[in-house]
Parts: C-alpha cells; sequence; structure tokens
C-alpha cells in the first residue's frame, strides 16, 4: 500500500500560481483567436464585395472601370485634333464603288452589287444618298457626315463607307476641289443597320471627344420602320432626337419592301441586337477579312453596349448610356 501523498503549504502556492498563468495564457490565446476571426470575416466580406461588383453587376462596371483609365499616349500623341460637331448625319452603304471616273458611277462594272442590285435603279438610289448626305453636311455647320459601311465583300479591301467617301469626293459633292473634308469621314466596320448607327455614333466621338445631341439616317424609305421602330429603341436614344430621310428606288419597290420586312424587320423585330442565329451568320458572311472594331478603346462608354446580347433576344439594354442625361 502506497503512502498517502504529503502536501505542504509551498507546493500548493506552486500549483495555485501556475494555475493562474495558465488560465491568462487561455484568455490571451482566445482573444488573439477570436481577434484572427474578425480579420478573417472582414477579409471575406471584403472580397465578396470585390467579386459582386465584378461579376453581380455586370451591366456598368466594366464600362466605368475603362471610361476612367485614359487612352494610351501612343494612340492619342498622333491624333490631330479633333473636329467640332453636334449632329451626326449617318449614310448607310449598300454596296462598294470601286470606279475611279464619276461619270461612270451608274455603271455595274464600277462596283460590288448583290444579285438583286444589279442595272441603274439601285446604284441611282446609292449616289441619291450620298448627294443628301453632303448636301445636310454643307447646310450645317454643325453636323458631321460618316458614311458608313465595313469592307463586307472578299473582292475589295476597301470598305462600303470608305468607298462612298471616295466617290463624293470624286464628284466634289463637297465643294472644295477634291481635298479632304473635315467633317465627313467613313466607318469602316459596320456588318449591318443596326452597327451603322452604334458604330457611327463611336465613330463620332473618335472625331469629336463627345456623343451627338442629334442624329439623322439617310436610307431608303422602306427601312424606315427598322430604325425608327427597332434600332432607336435598342439604343435607347430619343426619339425627338432621331430624323430619318428615306429615299428609295424609282418605279416599283413592292418586292423590295416585302424583301425588307421579311429579311429585315421582322429578324430585328425578333432578335433586336442582331446576336443570334441568322443575324449573326449574316454578319459572319459580311466580314471575310477576320475583321473587329476599335471601338472599346475609343469609346469606353459604349461597352456593355457593344456586348449586349440578351438570351431571350429582346431585351432592353439596361445600363447607363452617355445620352442618358
Amino acid at each position: 500500500m502506497l503512502p498517502a501523498p504529503v502536501f505542504t503549504k509551498r507546493s500548493r502556492g506552486i500549483s495555485h500560481a501556475s494555475s493562474s498563468i495558465l488560465r491568462q495564457r487561455s484568455r490571451a490565446t482566445n482573444f488573439a483567436v477570436l481577434l484572427v476571426c474578425v480579420l478573417l470575416s472582414f477579409s471575406l466580406l471584403l472580397n465578396i464585395q470585390l467579386w459582386y461588383n465584378e461579376t453581380g453587376d455586370p451591366v456598368n462596371h466594366v464600362a466605368q472601370n475603362a471610361a476612367l483609365r485614359p487612352q494610351p499616349h501612343s494612340i492619342t500623341s498622333t491624333l490631330p485634333g479633333r473636329v467640332e460637331a453636334k449632329g451626326l448625319v449617318i449614310v448607310a452603304g449598300h454596296a462598294i464603288w470601286k470606279g475611279c471616273l464619276p461619270e461612270r458611277r451608274l455603271d455595274n462594272s464600277d462596283w460590288l452589287l448583290e444579285e438583286y442590285q444589279k442595272g441603274t435603279r439601285s446604284i441611282t438610289a446609292f449616289f441619291s444618298h450620298i448627294v443628301k448626305g453632303a448636301e445636310l453636311v454643307l447646310q450645317d455647320d454643325d453636323n458631321l457626315l460618316v458614311f458608313s459601311g465595313g469592307h463586307t465583300r472578299a473582292q475589295s479591301t476597301t470598305s462600303e463607307g470608305e468607298s462612298y467617301l471616295r466617290l463624293a469626293m470624286e464628284s466634289n459633292l463637297f465643294h472644295n476641289a477634291f481635298s479632304s473634308f473635315e467633317r465627313a469621314t467613313s466607318e469602316d466596320y459596320s456588318l449591318d443597320s443596326y452597327q451603322n448607327v452604334l458604330f457611327s455614333i463611336a465613330r463620332f466621338h473618335e472625331l469629336t471627344g463627345t456623343y451627338p445631341r442629334h442624329i439623322t439616317v439617310v436610307g431608303f424609305e422602306m427601312k424606315r420602320r427598322r430604325f425608327e421602330e427597332l434600332h432607336i429603341r435598342a439604343l435607347r436614344w430619343p426619339r425627338e432626337r432621331f430624323t430619318y430621310i428615306g429615299i428609295d428606288e424609282q418605279g416599283d419597290t413592292s418586292a423590295q419592301y416585302q424583301g425588307e420586312t421579311e429579311n429585315g424587320y421582322t429578324p430585328f423585330t425578333n432578335d433586336l441586337y442582331g446576336c443570334h442565329g441568322s443575324l449573326l451568320q449574316k454578319r459572319a458572311r459580311r466580314n471575310p477579312f477576320n475583321r473587329f472594331h476599335p471601338y472599346h478603346i475609343s469609346s469606353p462608354e459604349l461597352i456593355d453596349l457593344f456586348d449586349w446580347c440578351p438570351i431571350d433576344k429582346v431585351s432592353i439594354f439596361p445600363g447607363n448610356l452617355p445620352w442618358d442625361h
């Protein structure tokens, strides 16, 4: 049988002191753990907020960040200066003029045309659009004229917009002896009528540093509804600040109006931004050189609108736009 342990006052004092030290260390450890938990929680909340700003508000965050980022000096240093303008006049391209002599502008051989465009009726209408655009920009010093249309034909390395501008200059429509005219330019990337408007707005911004106060589109009368009822609504452009001037071909145009309903108005009614199905495929067919526009850089406020492609095909872009105010 083992003897009972012997306790002394000294041993009991040491035990009590050790216990007190251990309790103090325990409280310190608990406080440290609590502090770490608080810091981790704060860090977690901060990361959630950052993640939400990047993914939870997809409509505005990219444009806001891009708008705050200045354009590279390597780009801005090569720009000669801004053009003063308030109104945007758009002439939408429909073909490519490849000629050199303006007096031969009605010759089919000087144009790259679709089969249904061949003959003089379509070409006459094209030139009428060009003339009207030139008249509008000459009538008002606050207007900037943009001939809009991309590199849509594999048989030519020029764009619809550039060829229209060249024909206007060769025909001396600006009354300036064939030299360059500051308030007329081309937009060389659009692949359909919706992009004619959107990309021309971006081109206006490249030249002026601002966005237009008013837009005038010159095109076929048969396309009026497509622009006024669909494209302007998709862009949320104020109706009171938009004018459409329609000039059709001469003669019977009933077949053209039916074709517009079937191939233009109805498809865009069902696919407002042209980014699905047949309209998207048409854009791809009209881009034989794999080109893409530069407006993400020059018009960063429109980045989210450029990329807006609703799943249901018809939801209106909900984000902020420069012309909202």
